[in-house]
């Protein structure tokens, strides 16, 4: 399934050892349980409470009619304010989360997890091992939230693929062009040609034949990156990442969820967009 590290998702046939991966889908949303365990803390009546992100607005629905089961395990929103809105309080309700173990989003800031520093990025089992991003990029996101990226080749070594030309992101050596259209980043990435011994994409179909493009809206060849990359909203909105988690807005080269992303009912009212989630 989409949100699974195997070769669907990012592209990859080596399995996390050390994770367990468990997929869980409900209507709100979607995670990926390690373990597939249970939330840290129950949602007490301590987490209700007032928040500016609500200031101003009527609540529509009694909190008590809003269920969304995942928040607290799969994105680290373990409180919930006044209107019935999950978010998350302090650190420790990221660091107990998915988007922390798998993401490197252990820090809470604005009430929902963010990478804060590169110490976050080295929690993230996409780091060591998945895709080498273990480095903290600053406000490269639309709210100005940091992320992690690879731009270190021994990062990149230590998952068995080397730093791409660019500078960024990790990709796989190879002898033959044979070998590149063989290996699964071909297929998953685009990365079909092989370019000065290494396996990198070259034009726009093979990124459109690819799953990054299929499930995260990269659809076209960036020279400048030499890589798949997101450059407009229709690509995006293609995309599971649209369909499954309302990623649809085209943004630094990623698919990202804004308010303007937030459409349908949640949990028996029109979503908005709050705590850096459509909910």
């Amino acid at each position: 399934m989409y949100w699974m590290l195997t070769a669907i998702w990012r592209g990859t046939t080596q399995s996390l050892a050390k994770v367990t991966i468990c997929a869980q889908f409900s209507v709100v949303a979607a995670w990926i349980s390690l373990g597939c365990s249970a939330p840290d803390r129950p949602l007490a009546a301590q987490d209700m409470m007032a928040s500016t992100d609500m200031a101003g607005d009527a609540c529509n629905v009694p909190a008590t009619e809003l269920q969304w089961d995942d928040a607290c395990p799969g994105w680290g929103l373990c409180a919930r304010d006044a209107c019935g809105y999950y978010f998350a309080r302090q650190d420790a309700d990221c660091l107990g989360s998915n988007e922390c173990l798998i993401w490197g989003r252990c820090t809470a800031s604005r009430g929902y997890c963010v990478v804060g520093n590169e110490l976050d990025c080295r929690k993230g089992a996409v780091c060591w091992e998945v895709d080498g991003t273990c480095t903290f990029d600053a406000s490269s996101t639309p709210a100005g939230d940091g992320s992690c990226v690879a731009t270190s080749d021994a990062d990149c070594r230590a998952v068995g693929l080397v730093l791409a030309p660019s500078g960024s992101g990790c990709v796989q050596q190879g002898h033959t062009e044979a070998d590149c259209a063989a290996y699964h980043g071909c297929k998953s990435y685009g990365t079909c040609h092989l370019v000065n011994g290494i396996c990198l994409p070259l034009t726009d179909q093979d990124c459109t034949q690819s799953y990054e493009c299929i499930n995260k809206g990269k659809c076209h060849y960036s020279e400048e990156r030499m890589a798949c990359v997101a450059i407009d909203d229709a690509g995006c909105a293609a995309s599971l990442e649209c369909k499954l988690f309302n990623r649809c807005t085209a943004y630094h080269s990623q698919c990202w969820q804004t308010a303007a992303d937030c459409k349908g009912d949640c949990g028996g009212r029109p979503c908005s967009f709050h705590y850096g989630f459509c909910q």
